[in-house]
């Protein structure tokens, strides 16, 4: 026991002070260890929201979040109410989904829009004192988060059931948000497609002439300020294959299936080989290569730079003639060139790689649509918002949910990245283990009041022939 509290003694002295960022996502371990090492948490000092606490499957718990004022009675509570990232339209709706809350709208309104709205100043019950948010406002991130510190207020008692703080932001915009809803998964597709081609101007030079491009929209907006979100990966193969043949620019989040497209697979396989990492799938990979690979004179090779390595791959296996076909395989081999440059330690660099999570493989600067799970998006913001495949048993995840309140809490995560245009969007059947069945759209839309959305509806029919002398559409007919 003494040993440990050496131990501990020194870790204390080393680190005086504690700063955790979403402490709502913590689980126990963390917990205790933050407890261990902040003490009394005099120099303690956290940040969070347990309204995006959405990692209960990793073993997270928002429970720790709420309890930190029982567990430092002396805490300072500095709740941040503006947002910087969306509109009031959506912060609105994104309320009463978390909520559960309709007509919040009062007769305050905010000075820099005119449209009602509350707004009060925070005057905790158990101290009586105002918080003064200006001083404390975060820089334009487009976070909305709660701070607690550990100082000594004039009491720690801590409020029961408190309300929801109401974040505002002061942005206008919008005043509705879209409910779109298709036929089936593929013609939901299809809609988002149409609908990302007007919001960008068109994708042809014959969109103006065939009347796509939207005159009416303020704005125009670029690819790269569009995001998919979907609840499962699965969902984006539909997403994946109507976007290809429209010929929509995009990126999918996804670090496992871009390391295990053809010819990328080889080459890691190679490499981990190389560094002495290898396994039997490795050589299965390579069973097709074994002669070529067994020529290479590795001794030499292991002498060499990561960017070195990879280009003698390259050209050794002839990984340009596997991937030809596929342009995300090429630019999947061009990253990976780019990125050896910065690890000239083949196993370093590997070890880069193999830490990658999903947002890793997004390119925020790339002018494509990108596509993500909601929870890979958490952090993200991005101008206009579709959420694919709102429907009852994907959002919320099946039926009879062992933790509703989270899926709720991942909803409204994904609805806040948007900034301007959220789309809401629904499919009347849906593939559910190779089968066709109705699927009824989430009740997670029924907790947003009616005035706050705007519906389109579509059919999706196959495309008709026509005169060879006529513009195609796209996506056939909607």
């Amino acid at each position: 026991a003494s040993q440990k509290d050496g131990v501990l003694s020194r870790l204390k002295e080393r680190f005086r002070y504690i700063f955790v960022d979403e402490y709502q996502d913590i689980n126990k371990g963390q917990y205790q260890l933050v407890r261990l090492l902040a003490g009394d948490g005099k120099n303690l000092c956290v940040i969070g929201d347990p309204d995006q606490s959405i990692y209960g499957f990793r073993g997270a718990d928002n429970h720790y979040f709420k309890r930190f004022e029982q567990d430092y009675p002396d805490t300072e509570k500095i709740v941040f109410k503006r947002n910087y990232r969306s509109t009031e339209t959506i912060l609105e709706a994104s309320f009463q989904l978390i909520t559960g809350k309709y007509g919040t709208f009062s007769s305050n309104q905010l000075p820099e829009t005119g449209r009602d709205r509350e707004i009060s100043s925070t005057r905790f019950p158990a101290t009586g004192r105002d918080v003064t948010v200006s001083v404390h406002q975060l820089p334009a991130t487009g976070k909305e988060e709660s701070i607690l510190l550990t100082r000594a207020p004039e009491t720690g008692r801590e409020e029961k059931n408190p309300a929801k703080t109401k974040i505002y932001s002061g942005i206008q915009g919008e005043q509705h948000i879209h409910i779109l809803e298709a036929a089936s998964e593929e013609s939901q597709a299809v809609m988002i497609g149409k609908t990302i081609e007007r919001l960008v101007g068109g994708i042809s030079m014959f969109s103006m002439d065939a009347g796509k491009a939207d005159s009416a929209l303020n704005d125009e907006y670029s690819f790269s300020d569009v995001a998919v979100l979907y609840r499962t990966k699965k969902q984006s193969e539909v997403l994946s294959r109507v976007f290809e043949k429209a010929g929509i620019p995009f990126q999918t989040a996804d670090r496992k299936n871009i390391f295990l497209q053809k010819g990328i697979k080889e080459l890691i396989s190679s490499l981990r080989i190389i560094i002495d990492r290898g396994t039997f799938y490795d050589q299965e990979v390579l069973s097709r290569y074994s002669k070529k690979f067994m020529m290479l004179p590795l001794t030499e090779i292991k002498q060499k730079s990561t960017a070195e390595i990879l280009k003698q791959l390259i050209d050794h296996l002839a990984i340009d003639k596997i991937i030809s076909k596929s342009n995300k395989s090429i630019e999947t081999r061009e990253l990976l060139v780019k990125e050896a440059e910065k690890y000239p330690d083949p196993a370093v660099f590997y070890e880069h790689i193999a830490m990658k999570k999903d947002i890793d493989t997004v390119e925020h600067q790339a002018e494509k649509v990108s596509l993500m799970t909601m929870h890979a998006a958490k952090g993200l913001e991005f101008k206009v918002v579709f959420i694919a495949g709102c429907m009852d048993g994907l959002i919320p995840f099946f039926n009879k949910c062992e933790n509703i309140d989270e899926e709720r809490r991942l909803f409204y995560v994904a609805m806040t990245r948007a900034e301007e245009r959220l789309y809401l969007c629904h499919a009347k059947k849906r593939i559910v283990y190779g089968k066709t069945v109705a699927a009824k759209r989430s009740p997670f839309l029924d907790a947003i009041e009616e005035n706050l959305k705007h519906y389109s509806r579509s059919e999706f029919k196959k495309a008709e022939k026509k005169d060879c002398g006529q513009q195609l559409d796209l996506f056939g007919k909607i």
